[in-house]
């Protein structure tokens, strides 16, 4: 038995254990801010991409995030958060965040399986938000995530979840591993599929985004909308394609370079 199924009481897959492996193993000299280089820094990323597509949902009472790794997104997350649960399937990355958050009453992280969310009381979530996590596993993994946000979210709660859209690509990727092009996502996954499970679970779909999030020139990713809202999950779904996203990342990172705290004068 792991230490995560220890403390979660449930039997891992063969995806989380080499997730967690992985990350167990992993350097992470900067604390997760290696990723963050598009924007400039991990606070360019903030403002600059996730604060814009969230800000509506913010303040919240109860925020989940789904994968916190080294607390990149938690750090900015729990300003907005009467209380913020941050859980990971690593074990090593929650003691982490625990270590760096001590003292912050606002703040609880916990260890999950890697597809449920036993530790969240059903319908407390006011918001709920994965980004660049959900996007390295498998759709069975994300449609028992989808289960879960339809448990915990609160009626009128909305998720906004990242994940892949690598299957639109299956063809002209046939026959290779997750590698630096595809960024590790998963072929498994689609935004119609996503949509697909989110509906099934009893969420509504309310906007799919879709970028090639690393300029790959692949439609890689996509950052799905959900919304507890039983008596709408027919209506329309909005989906947008995300040409201008390199200009995105590219304006947080000049703004930020050129507007960075400066030093204090000797």
């Amino acid at each position: 038995m792991t230490v995560a199924e220890a403390q979660t009481g449930l039997p891992s897959t063969p995806c989380t254990i080499g997730s967690r492996n992985f990350w167990t193993a992993y350097g992470w000299e900067e604390g997760g801010d290696e990723w963050s280089g598009p924007w400039g820094s991990g606070a360019g990323m903030w403002w600059g991409s996730i604060w814009p597509r969230i800000r509506s949902a913010l303040p919240a009472a109860r925020v989940l995030e789904i994968g916190c790794g080294f607390g990149r997104v938690t750090n900015f997350l729990r300003a907005h958060a009467g209380q913020l649960v941050s859980v990971d399937v690593t074990p090593r990355c929650v003691e982490h965040c625990r270590r760096r958050f001590d003292g912050d009453a606002r703040v609880r992280c916990e260890v999950t399986d890697g597809r449920s969310l036993s530790m969240v009381e059903s319908g407390s979530i006011d918001f709920a938000i994965s980004w660049e996590v959900l996007v390295h596993v498998e759709r069975e993994t994300l449609a028992a995530y989808f289960g879960e946000l339809a448990r915990v979210l609160r009626a009128g709660g909305r998720g906004f979840i990242h994940h892949s859209n690598l299957g639109v690509h299956e063809r002209e990727l046939a026959g290779i591993e997750p590698d630096e092009r595809t960024g590790g996502r998963r072929l498994s996954q689609t935004a119609e599929l996503c949509a697909m499970d989110a509906r099934r679970a009893g969420l509504r779909v309310v906007s799919q985004e879709i970028l090639s999030f690393n300029e790959s020139g692949l439609w890689s990713d996509v950052f799905t909308v959900v919304e507890r809202d039983e008596l709408n999950i027919d209506v329309p779904t909005r989906v947008v394609f995300a040409h201008d996203w390199g200009v995105e990342r590219a304006i947080a990172r000049r703004v930020g370079g050129m507007y960075r705290a400066l030093p204090e004068s000797p």
